[in-house]
């Protein structure tokens, strides 16, 4: 990996006769639109930024060069390719610098390209083991001040901060940057640098995983149970079983939170999460199946009658789980550390799937608010503490934790634990 910078930065824009009109299109998330998104930002480059649905894209796809976004159009004229892209803005900027290609191709290739899980798994510990500490030590060392090229944000810095913004976040989130401090100090310069942190702050956080993490459009339609909401008969009507929760996609309805998530997974060609290997897919159906009698009661079982219990509304059944909810999650979590003894996430993968999405939402109510102590189970904490880190993991408890701050119960009172 080579990663050359040349004296100039964001700070010396050009001025130009004609300032061209640039459009940039790409999906609505980070990906490899972003660092182009960075740099006219930084230099105050007014562009167009086009973001498409999954659904725009392949009704625009034909009549795009090599049929692949990013692309930017510069007075109508159409570029394509991410790096090609990047370096056209360059003269704006003006910055020139080559990029890590070498990291990214690495995370790719395992994390992507790589279909076997077995040997996904073995070329995911030579990765995190002695790919990346190489790549991202040769430049840590190129580093010469608070950026790349010293004081001035230039091309270098806005790929390094997205590569580890996006990517690494997504696909080595234990990665410690603490072993590489000038690329530590670089990030958090890019996100201080005060044409940037407007954007930072604005932008969408939106990149992988369900629905928010998809881009994908929904209306969420709360419905509370306890008011009766789900037993009025328009309710019932969609489904007969008086549960959330419901997806209504046009005409049809489904009821099962697994089978609305399998279902969307297949509709939007959701890979990543379902996969589209027999196997692979059928390991995490096992996970989505076995969920329904164990994890799902570190919500039925602990979570509920705990909280119920905190507001008084407990009934008979529901204090005897929640005298008995040690013993109920001590048959759970040591499957739960089994599972993960050799592989990072559930369902035999190197990356999340749909079977960690739902078996987490289980446990890590919990776990965050200490209801139960997991430090007795260090791979199912350091497993909770990866799907932490997952895109709109903050943006997807937000109603959850606002409900529990109502009512005064966040965090659970010792006394109740």
């Amino acid at each position: 990996m080579v990663v050359r910078a040349s004296n100039t930065s964001l700070g010396n824009v050009k001025n130009y006769h004609h300032m061209p009109q640039l459009k940039l299109t790409y999906f609505d998330h980070t990906g490899r639109a972003e660092p182009s998104r960075l740099i006219m930002a930084a230099a105050s480059i007014p562009f167009e930024d086009e973001r498409l649905t999954h659904e725009q894209f392949a009704a625009l796809k034909p009549p795009l060069p090599l049929g692949q976004v990013p692309v930017l159009q510069v007075d109508g004229k159409t570029y394509s390719q991410s790096i090609a892209i990047s370096r056209w803005v360059v003269p704006l900027g003006p910055v020139v610098v080559d990029t890590i290609n070498d990291a990214v191709n690495a995370i790719v290739e395992v994390h992507w390209t790589e279909k076997d899980e077995a040997k996904k798994a073995e070329k995911n510990k030579k990765l995190t083991g002695e790919t990346l500490p190489r790549i991202y030590g040769a430049l840590d060392k190129l580093v010469r001040g608070t950026f790349v090229t010293g004081e001035a944000l230039s091309f270098a810095d806005t790929h390094v901060f997205d590569h580890f913004d996006s990517l690494v976040a997504y696909c080595v989130p234990d990665l410690k940057l603490h072993a590489y401090p000038k690329l530590a100090a670089l990030i958090q310069g890019v996100k201080a640098h005060p044409k940037l942190a407007s954007y930072l702050a604005a932008r969408k956080k939106s990149d992988h995983g369900t629905t928010a993490m998809k881009a994908i459009p929904f209306e969420l339609v709360p419905i509370f149970p306890i008011k009766g909401q789900s037993r009025t008969p328009e309710f019932l009507r969609m489904n007969p079983n008086g549960q959330i929760p419901v997806l209504q996609d046009g005409d049809f309805t489904l009821s099962e939170g697994n089978a609305i998530l399998t279902y969307l997974a297949m509709k939007h060609d959701w890979t990543d999460l379902y996969p589209s290997d027999i196997k692979a897919r059928a390991k995490v159906d096992e996970c989505l199946h076995w969920h329904h009698t164990h994890t799902r009661l570190a919500t039925t079982r602990v979570m509920t009658p705990v909280l119920r219990k905190v507001v008084g509304k407990a009934s008979a059944q529901e204090l005897a789980f929640a005298a008995t909810k040690h013993k109920t999650m001590g048959k759970l979590l040591p499957i739960m550390e089994t599972y993960l003894h050799d592989h990072a996430f559930l369902a035999q993968s190197s990356h999340y799937t749909l079977a960690d999405i739902m078996c987490y939402c289980e446990l890590d109510q919990i776990e965050s608010l200490g209801v139960i102590d997991f430090s007795a189970f260090p791979n199912t904490t350091r497993w909770l503490r990866q799907m932490k880190s997952v895109p709109c993991h903050d943006e997807a408890h937000e109603a959850l934790f606002a409900f529990m701050k109502r009512f005064n119960i966040l965090p659970v009172p010792l006394e109740h634990r």
